[in-house]
C-alpha cells in the first residue's frame, strides 16, 4: 500500500504536473529568444567590430549556460559531475566579468570617465582574484 502511495505522489506531483510542463516550454522560447539575440550580436560583432557585440553575446551565453544548466546536467554530463561542477563554476566566475565589461564598452567609461574605468578594472580584477579561490576541480 506505501509503494502505490508514493507512487501515485510522484505522478501527480512530477509526471502529470502541468505547471511544470509550462514553465519548461516558457524557458525553452526564453532560451530560443536568448540564442537568436546571440547570434544577431555576433554577426553584428563580425560585420562591425565593436567590441560591445562581443561582450554583450558572450553574456547572453553565460545567461543560455546558467538557465539551461539543470537539463544539460541531466542530459550531457550525468556521469561526470566533477566536469559538471567544473563547468558552472568557471561560467558562474565569468559571468559577472562579462557583464562588467559589456557595460564598460557600452558606455564608453574608457573615454569619457576614465576614473569610473579604473575603478571597474579594479572590480573586475578582485572579482576574477575572488572566483578563483572559488573555482576548483572537484574531485568525486
Amino acid at each position: 500500500m506505501e509503494i502505490l502511495f508514493t507512487k501515485q505522489i510522484l505522478n501527480n506531483s512530477y509526471v502529470n504536473s502541468e505547471s511544470g510542463f509550462r514553465m519548461q516550454i516558457f524557458d525553452s522560447i526564453f532560451c530560443g529568444v536568448l540564442f537568436f539575440a546571440l547570434c544577431f550580436n555576433l554577426y553584428f560583432f563580425v560585420v562591425i567590430r565593436e567590441k560591445v557585440y562581443f561582450y554583450y553575446s558572450m553574456w547572453m551565453l553565460y545567461l543560455l549556460i546558467e538557465n539551461f544548466s539543470e537539463p544539460i546536467g541531466n542530459m550531457i554530463f550525468r556521469g561526470s559531475p566533477a566536469v559538471l561542477y567544473t563547468i558552472f563554476n568557471l561560467n558562474r566566475a565569468v559571468g559577472p566579468l562579462l557583464m562588467v565589461q559589456f557595460v564598460r564598452r557600452f558606455l564608453k567609461l574608457y573615454l569619457d570617465l576614465p576614473r569610473w574605468d579604473k575603478m571597474f578594472k579594479t572590480v573586475i580584477t578582485g572579482d576574477e582574484v575572488n572566483a578563483s579561490k572559488r573555482t576548483r576541480i572537484c574531485n568525486f
